[in-house]
């Protein structure tokens, strides 16, 4: 047997004696500053805030970390319009609501402790914005602007971040000289983050199906999809079906769709592949066709900072990606998937297990 080496030889050895062990160094401790209350007020420092400058409730309890019933008396209440209904707006005198909050932690210098502790914990997984009373946000901003992003970047399948991005490119390279839209960019993505990723709930990527029969059938049909890319309004109208309506605020739309002969063999070889590989083969082939829709410009991810109920986000090729879905005239999903208007696409619907509902449906 090979001899014990003296690493191993010390070891036996101090763990069979009775001196005390050696202490191994102390860690760095990674707790957050003690938080030292300073309850007399006259020892505080000045308010930097300006003796007019007044805040909203919400604003109020949310940058200074307090609950309604521990704000000041209100200054002043007025009914304002904001999208869709009539709301009472309360304002108080922003340094009293300061007051009350250095009071609540213990002093300005407690408050500013509770803030970075605050700002501490937003960095390692925030997605929002970080908020803080407005004489404090230099402190904050640079660093959490960058940080934010990464933490909601993480949140998003790789694709649909790209895809949310490309369409903030299209935007921000029209509209943001007159909109300021690069200011907003942040606050469109936390909404993707919101509709796209929390509500929308895709299905994960499946790994491509190898080739077979029927496969390679559903690939060679889509290899030759007729796509809109290029196309004028004209030219669209000559090679697609099309749709017209109005919306909540009569606006006129259009939307355009494979003919019927097309949209048949898709059908067909979809249902081709179910018959073929089961509902688990159906749920890798479902994303190449979706890809395809997209790509032929049929439909898109799309943001719209003017929408009538405010900002909003739809990704109009997700039908593509549902399940079963029920009869139900001029509802949205089976609009944009086509599959009533051909018996071909009423067939692979009744084969499909029902898609889950969320708030699209």
């Amino acid at each position: 047997m090979a001899s014990a080496t003296p690493s191993k030889s010390r070891a036996s050895t101090s763990s069979s004696s009775s001196s005390p062990k050696k202490r191994s160094p102390a860690k760095s401790s990674s707790k957050s500053p003690k938080i030292v209350r300073q309850e007399d007020e006259s020892q505080w420092r000045r308010s930097r805030v300006p003796q007019d400058r007044v805040i909203n409730r919400t604003d109020a309890t949310k940058r200074y970390k307090l609950t309604v019933q521990q704000l000041p008396d209100v200054l002043e209440s007025s009914y304002v319009s904001i999208p869709g209904r009539t709301v009472l707006r309360h304002l108080y005198k922003e340094i009293d609501v300061e007051r009350f909050a250095w009071r609540k932690c213990g002093g300005p210098e407690a408050f500013e402790t509770k803030l970075d502790r605050l700002y501490a914990t937003h960095l390692k997984n925030g997605v929002n914005e970080f908020l803080a009373p407005l004489q404090y946000m230099p402190k904050y901003s640079a660093a959490t602007q960058a940080q934010t992003l990464a933490n909601l970047q993480a949140r998003f399948p790789e694709w649909l971040w790209k895809a949310c991005n490309d369409d903030l490119d299209w935007w921000e390279a029209r509209v943001d000289e007159v909109y300021e839209f690069r200011s907003k960019r942040m606050a469109a993505l936390r909404l993707a983050h919101k509709i796209l990723v929390v509500q929308e709930q895709y299905p994960a990527r499946a790994e491509p199906l190898p080739p077979s029969p029927s496969v390679s059938g559903l690939r060679d049909i889509l290899s030759r999809a007729p796509s809109a890319a290029g196309l004028s309004e004209e030219e669209k109208g000559a090679r697609f079906s099309k749709e017209r309506g109005f919306n909540s605020i009569e606006e006129d739309w259009t939307e355009y769709y494979w003919h019927k002969d097309y949209l048949t063999e898709v059908f067909e070889a979809l249902t081709a592949v179910i018959r073929e590989h089961g509902i688990e083969g159906w749920k890798g082939v479902r994303w190449e066709v979706y890809d395809k829709v997209r790509e032929c410009e049929l439909a898109k991810i799309h943001y719209d900072p003017f929408a009538y109920d405010g900002p909003d986000w739809e990704d109009e090729a997700r039908a593509w990606l549902k399940g079963r879905m029920e009869s139900s005239p001029g509802a949205y999903l089976p609009r944009r998937r086509q599959h009533e208007k051909v018996e071909a696409g009423r067939i692979y619907n009744d084969l499909l297990p029902p898609h889950p509902i969320n708030s699209y449906c």
